[in-house]
């Protein structure tokens, strides 16, 4: 009877694992393998011009050179967050005893943060076990800020999808109200006295490359909103959160052009799991960026409901 009980345990710990991972930044991607870099492709890496001094075009603004990452990163941060628009993809994994969590996120968004409206977000999530999810979620929201959301098990993985009912509809902004975070949004605020610089690596032709580690105080207390609102989960240490971010910013145009976050934290589990003890979670999310500052052209995946 105690081999069984533990082995319920057991099996109760990987799946609560697994649940929170597929909790994490309400289905973005989670990875356990932190040795792994993202490689910027070749054709978004703007080309440094060339100095050409009987160029008739005087109306470009001239990219500042960076000496400290951390005004660097405001800089580029200002472009990202209230710019023209963006294109880009988050990819990667989650890892448990039972499977993997395989992920492919297209987001494209017009306007700024703080428009709320005018966005688009296409998750896909493939598992190699029945305990893990495989579907396609489509969060649309258009320009007056009502969101349109639906989720399908038809689809192709990272290509396609089929939605087959109706969707809901809210306010992108009730988002907030139920805990969930903007995934449009840089949600870490990145300053000297909230993280430790890494490096800073200025040699690079086309673009920066810096690290940093935020202070466990600095983290926002809304920040793992979206695991906690699991039922299984009672609550997250401070003192367990460990978050490294690389950036990878244009020397161009200063376009953030990537970025890794790399977290460890526990979770204290609630009720009855909370005989299995803290359990750890390491997720590896990496974004790129291939447009940015730039009006994108966003469908409503809805039409054929007639929304």
């Amino acid at each position: 009877m105690i081999f069984k009980r533990l082995r319920y345990y057991s099996i109760v710990a990987i799946l609560l694992v697994a649940l929170v991972l597929g909790f994490t930044f309400g289905g973005t991607v989670a990875s356990s393998s932190s040795d792994i870099q993202p490689e910027i492709p070749e054709q978004i890496i703007p080309s440094v011009p060339d100095d050409d001094s009987n160029s008739e075009d005087t109306t470009t603004e001239t990219m500042p050179i960076f000496k400290d990452a951390y005004k660097l990163w405001k800089y580029s941060y200002n472009i990202f967050k209230n710019g023209k628009g963006y294109y880009g993809i988050m990819s990667g994994q989650a890892e448990a005893s039972i499977g993997t969590q395989y992920m492919y996120t297209v987001l494209k968004r017009n306007g700024a943060v703080s428009n709320y409206s005018d966005n688009l977000e296409i998750s896909y999530r493939k598992g190699t076990s029945s305990f893990l999810d495989s579907s396609v979620i489509v969060n649309y929201t258009d320009v007056n800020g009502d969101m349109y959301f639906a989720s399908s098990k038809n689809f192709v993985y990272a290509e396609s999808y089929t939605i087959e009912s109706a969707p809901g509809v809210c306010k992108y902004t009730d988002k907030f109200n139920s805990g969930q975070r903007d995934v449009h949004d840089f949600l870490l605020k990145i300053t000297p006295s909230t993280s430790k610089l890494v490096y800073f690596d200025r040699t690079k032709t086309d673009y920066y490359e810096f690290k940093i580690i935020m202070n466990q105080d600095a983290v926002p207390s809304n920040y793992y909103n979206p695991v906690l609102s699991s039922e299984y989960v009672d609550y997250i240490p401070q003192n367990t959160i460990n978050i490294s971010v690389t950036f990878k910013i244009s020397k161009v145009n200063g376009n953030l052009l990537s970025y890794v976050l790399d977290e460890t934290f526990e979770i204290v589990p609630k009720g009855i799991l909370a005989m299995i003890g803290n359990q750890k979670v390491h997720n590896y999310i990496t974004y790129t960026f291939y447009e940015m500052d730039k009006e994108q052209n966003i469908e409503n995946p809805f039409t054929v409901f007639g929304y």
